[in-house]
């Protein structure tokens, strides 16, 4: 199993591997706890939409009708990740810790996931905490995530 999480597989394979084999044993032994009168085992999943649709495939299908709660988060509008940005600023207790164009710069960078926001704004604060910056700015989020490349005037053939 440690090796399909390095190798990253896909969700739904990670799921089938870390419960398929257990429940399996006990489907065999006809234990009434695979039959849902008490939850075996609680684990949180996580996932885009393919995952939830690969709990209603056949070999699934036993696992997905015993997940009780869920959650489907849609991506979230830019003004949103920018109103989540400047409340985690002001929670912290600075709010003018970033430049207003780098809060700009972030969220959209973020192709609507709050995740991805908060850990760009991390990856900085820890390069301007290296770097004894005072503020964050776009300069900052150059040097760390890179410069786009440069387009030179001639055209491919």
């Amino acid at each position: 199993m440690g090796a399909r999480l390095r190798g990253r597989a896909p969700p739904a394979v990670l799921a089938r591997d870390l419960v398929g084999r257990h429940y399996q044993k006990r489907r065999r032994r006809r234990d009434p706890a695979i039959l849902g009168q008490h939850p075996a085992h609680r684990f949180q999943v996580h996932g885009d939409r393919r995952l939830t649709d690969s709990f209603r495939s056949p070999e699934l299908l036993p696992l997905g009708s015993r997940i009780r709660v869920r959650l489907n988060l849609e991506t979230v509008s830019a003004e949103d990740l920018a109103n989540s940005l400047r409340h985690a600023l002001e929670a912290a207790g600075n709010p003018e810790l970033m430049t207003p164009a780098l809060i700009d710069t972030l969220t959209a960078h973020a192709a609507g996931n709050r995740r991805l926001l908060m850990n760009l704004g991390a990856e900085l604060l820890a390069a301007a905490v290296r770097d004894k910056l005072p503020r964050l700015d776009e300069q900052l989020f150059l040097q760390i995530c890179g410069a786009p490349a440069a387009r030179t005037g001639s055209k491919r053939r």
